[in-house]
């Protein structure tokens, strides 16, 4: 049976359900990125998913800026049968240097690439029928290409935020929702994950100790002696 998205009202209750539970975790948002894209140019407007980015500025809780949706878990992703998908329900974050630039009139793709890749894989799942889980990587096209001039990162790895010892929020309906935070890799690091696996990706990572903040700056580690 095809998941259908929860009723408008529904869909209030869900927001305010996972605001607060993140406000738990990562302090209050300063302000929220509403997607009202109009239809003639938002290809996804049939699917009736009320995506929000919430931005959470550094805190004494949390010196970074934390940017997560909600709207994901507004319907259930189509998880295949094995289990490994877990309920299906997700929600995504990235976590940024307090002096990243993120506001309502910021522009260059520099700095709002983070944004666009939130709230596009949001509703990835969704358009093409399939789902998003933990160790999925996602190229920048195809070869990969760097997310922005300023980097060469060249694609995400999706993992619980490492920060958290709880990765997880719940459901109004009582169901688990998977907290998943993008992970920014260079081309070769992509390349690991596809020949070894994605063990030897995560391990290789910590051993250099990786955080979930982005450094666009950073080493590759498969470079790394």
């Amino acid at each position: 049976m095809e998941a259908r998205p929860l009723r408008p009202e529904s869909a209030k209750g869900l927001v305010a359900c996972i605001t607060e539970q993140m406000e738990r975790l990562v302090g209050p948002a300063q302000y929220v990125l509403h997607d009202r894209r109009p239809a003639d140019v938002h290809p996804d407007i049939h699917l009736d998913i009320h995506l929000d980015i919430h931005v959470v500025p550094a805190n004494p809780k949390r010196p970074y800026t934390t940017l997560y949706t909600t709207g994901l878990s507004q319907k259930r992703m189509k998880v295949p049968p094995c289990g490994c998908g877990g309920d299906g329900y997700a929600e995504l974050m990235i976590t940024l240097p307090e002096s990243w630039p993120i506001e309502p009139d910021t522009r260059g793709e520099h700095l709002t690439w983070p944004v666009a890749w939130l709230r596009d894989l949001a509703l990835y799942p969704h358009r093409a029928g399939t789902w998003l889980g933990w160790g999925h990587t996602l190229p920048n096209g195809d070869p990969p290409a760097p997310l922005a001039e300023n980097t060469a990162l060249s694609g995400v790895l999706l993992l619980p935020p490492p920060s958290f010892e709880r990765p997880q929020l719940t459901h109004p309906n009582g169901a688990p929702i998977d907290l998943l935070a993008l992970i920014p890799l260079h081309r070769a690091e992509l390349d690991l994950k596809l020949e070894e696996g994605i063990d030897a990706l995560v391990s290789r990572l910590a051993l250099y100790n990786m955080t979930e903040v982005v450094d666009v700056d950073r080493l590759d580690v498969t470079r790394m002696p």
